[in-house]
């Protein structure tokens, strides 16, 4: 008698369990963004004959349930805390942790991915080199430094690079690598940190046969915190937030940033945005398609145009001083045809581009 209650009990709470998560998922309200996981989750389908028939909506529906899910972010973390704990896994969805740092694995080389971008800097070099300086520089991901450590999986970048310059003929390389370490990077997000740039600078601004150099002295220093990089809700390890670092002078503070998108003006930081889904979107509103910053005070008549991805926001500002306008194109949201459409690249100019590792072994979303 008293086995059939046990089973019958287990039952009931089994039932009761599903029941309680059913009735949990159908009142609670649907969430557009997972701060956690620093991206927007999937959204109930629309229901359409032709998704049907091809099967998109069936699995556009799945994934919208595995999103929607309640508690997700509780059984995220008994996931991660069980792959390490008892499967005794080295890093988790290819997050692991050095020295209080989190690195997330990029592997393995996409080829297809290095030439597709290669061969669009090689087609724009080749539209304006007789007129324009043309410099292009790679930025290493932080696995670049966290596989030197300890033995995981990282990208042939010596072939990516190989890659590159055999597609690349008109524009000059600019190597980077030596001049960055671990350290230069925030603990729990992919980016550098602004204060920790300025050889990065100083070797572009030499690679383009200028005299502009810059050191800690020139600028003030100002910290935001808390800011909770990319990787930390990703990951399961507990580390301490970082604080966000920008630095301000007479120049960048005079400077305005025009913005193609919202035909306004703004500044070159802001400090809103620290509680953005993203925290690194400070520097210049991040994610932002085309802009174009104007010191009215330089001396210098010069412009620059960077085509570059989030690691180009925070660099940007350093350069300001010496430049007259910067603009800053980010191909992965705006076609180089319609870039052209609102920016004249004038003769004795210099154009950079400049991606960081992780978007050129990912370069199929570019325009």
């Amino acid at each position: 008698m008293r086995k059939i209650i046990s089973k019958f009990i287990t039952v009931f709470l089994l039932i009761g369990s599903f029941v309680v998560l059913m009735i949990t998922n159908i009142a609670l309200p649907d969430k557009e963004f997972s701060y956690s996981e620093r991206r927007k989750l999937a959204q109930i389908p629309q229901l359409e004959i032709s998704e049907i028939a091809n099967g998109d909506f069936f699995e556009d529906l799945e994934a919208y349930f595995l999103d929607q899910f309640a508690f997700r972010d509780f059984f995220r973390k008994i996931d991660s805390f069980m792959r390490l704990r008892f499967l005794q896994q080295k890093e988790v969805k290819g997050i692991y942790i050095i020295d209080d740092s989190l690195y997330k694995i990029e592997y393995p080389l996409n080829e297809k991915s290095v030439q597709n971008i290669a061969q669009k800097i090689e087609q724009i070099t080749q539209e304006y080199s007789q007129k324009l300086d043309v410099y292009y520089a790679v930025i290493p991901d932080k696995n670049y430094f966290g596989a030197q450590v300890e033995k995981h999986l990282s990208l042939d970048y010596q072939k990516m690079l190989m890659l590159m310059q055999e597609k690349i003929k008109s524009a000059t390389y600019i190597d980077l690598f030596p001049h960055l370490k671990k350290e230069d990077y925030y603990h729990s997000d992919i980016h550098w940190r602004q204060d920790s740039i300025f050889d990065v600078v100083n070797k572009i601004s030499a690679a383009m046969k200028t005299d502009y150099r810059v050191n800690r002295d020139n600028f003030i220093i100002n910290k935001l915190s808390p800011f909770y990089g990319a990787y930390y809700g990703q990951s399961p390890y507990k580390i301490e937030a970082d604080e966000l670092i920008y630095l301000t002078n007479e120049s960048i503070n005079r400077a305005q940033v025009y913005n193609f998108y919202t035909s306004q003006y703004t500044s070159v930081y802001n400090e809103e945005y620290l509680n953005n889904v993203d925290g690194y979107d400070v520097y210049l509103e991040g994610a932002v398609p085309l802009l174009t910053i104007e010191n009215e005070t330089s001396k210098s008549e010069k412009e620059l145009y960077l085509f570059r991805d989030s690691f180009g926001s925070s660099i940007a500002p350093l350069f300001i001083e010496e430049y007259r306008k910067i603009h800053l194109i980010d191909l992965r949201y705006v076609s180089f045809e319609n870039v052209k459409e609102y920016i004249d690249f004038e003769a004795g100019n210099r154009i950079l581009f400049l991606y960081s590792t992780t978007i050129i072994n990912n370069s199929l979303t570019l325009k």
